[in-house]
């Protein structure tokens, strides 16, 4: 069995919530954390590979935040696992 780590666990409920959102809604990485019950400093890690991944795009500022990089019916779990897991080599 393979299995996936905590931190794609989480990337995973990152996107799943922006998905949850009217497209192109930007929020806070702050307001993620709390509402998916996930420890903050995490969510931050997450957010430089997802990013890269083309998978969220940063807003930088006072007004800045996260938002899905892409439609979310465009972005896969194979997406969020190359992302954060660096590719599955078997």
């Amino acid at each position: 069995m393979i299995g996936i780590g905590r931190h794609t666990d989480y990337a995973a409920r990152l996107v799943l919530h922006l998905a949850s959102l009217a497209e192109n809604t930007q929020v806070t990485i702050a307001e993620v954390a709390e509402e998916r019950m996930l420890p903050l400093a995490f969510v931050r890690r997450l957010i430089g590979p997802l990013s890269t991944a083309g998978i969220l795009t940063t807003v930088v500022g006072a007004k800045g935040g996260i938002r899905l990089g892409r439609p979310a019916s465009d972005i896969t779990m194979l997406d969020m696992v190359n992302a954060m897991e660096g590719g599955i080599v078997l």
